[in-house]
């Protein structure tokens, strides 16, 4: 920023009549002089003070805003940092004696120096961490630190990565909601495989699950598992027995999908086929035969009266 604070508003050979919010200091041989309250020399105090010149001063607030960069603890990355203050001139002989015209550049390297100092112990992803230390770096250099002459208070501090931090902390972020993406889909994917399980150990339990629900996820697993099993006779054998005793060996398909094991295993559950018969297209179709039709295809007995 370019305004200029300077606390001498005027500076004049003779008293110069004091305005509001000013004191008059005067500055000769004898060095600067502050007349208090508003008050100007006397002739007496003029005559014998030895004052050259005499000066306006302002004691008023005067509001500072400050921007800024300082460096994180990442060589590539820095914070920019705002700092509003205000600050008042409380010795005005002492900003005579010493040429104080400008209030910004008594104060602001002392404030940049007291932010800088902390901010570089942070990373940019630690952009709150960073605030509240510089918050508090800057409020004790005020409280206890700031130039004699003056009365330092903060207003408020900001501190934001740059726009080079920026981007890599979007970055992140995006891959952030990747990550977890992926570690959303791993738990679902555990969740399924838990559930998978469940059917090595209990195939009954899923099926239950399914004639609960309808849900044909359970239904489409329990399918899976059996695929796996398609070469072990003793687990599909397992397998059939849970479908026969809930009725579902036709919702199931079984002989279609197991053509190897299928006739051994519907042989040893009591599932009977005529001999010569083509292969059924669905278990339901592989019933036992009723034994009040099994005379039936037989060709009916002579009649013995008629062979008389």
């Amino acid at each position: 920023m370019t305004d200029n604070f300077d606390p001498i508003l005027k500076s004049a050979d003779a008293p110069i009549p004091v305005e509001a919010g000013a004191v008059l200091v005067g500055s000769g041989r004898r060095g600067a002089v502050a007349f208090k309250d508003g008050s100007t020399p006397t002739y007496g105090e003029r005559l014998f003070g030895g004052y050259k010149q005499y000066h306006l001063v302002t004691i008023a607030d005067r509001t500072i805003e400050d921007a800024f960069d300082v460096q994180s603890s990442q060589i590539t990355y820095k914070f920019k940092v705002t700092i509003r203050f205000r600050v008042k001139v409380i010795d005005a002989a002492q900003v005579v004696t010493r040429g104080i015209r400008d209030l910004r550049d008594l104060v602001s390297p002392d404030l940049q120096r007291a932010a800088a100092s902390v901010a570089r112990t942070f990373p940019v992803t630690k952009s709150l961490e960073a605030l509240a230390a510089v918050q508090a770096a800057v409020d004790d250099y005020a409280g206890n630190k700031s130039d004699p002459a003056v009365q330092v208070r903060i207003i408020d501090v900001g501190l934001t990565p740059d726009q080079a931090a920026k981007t890599m902390l979007a970055t992140l972020d995006q891959e952030d909601l990747e990550i977890n993406a992926r570690q959303s889909k791993a738990k679902v994917d555990a969740a399924q495989r838990s559930i998978e399980g469940q059917i090595v150990s209990s195939p009954s339990e899923l099926l239950t699950q399914w004639l609960a629900t309808r849900d044909d996820r359970y239904k489409r697993l329990l399918e899976e598992q059996m695929q796996r099993e398609a070469s072990s006779y003793d687990r599909l054998l397992q397998f059939a027995q849970v479908l026969q005793a809930a009725g579902q060996l036709e919702a199931f398909d079984f002989y279609e999908k197991f053509p190897d094991l299928g006739p051994q295993i519907l042989t040893a559950l009591g599932v009977m086929m005529k001999p010569g018969a083509p292969d059924p297209k669905r278990l339901g179709e592989l019933a036992a035969p009723d034994p009040d039709k099994a005379d039936e295809s037989k060709p009916p007995a002579a009649d013995k009266a008629s062979d008389e």
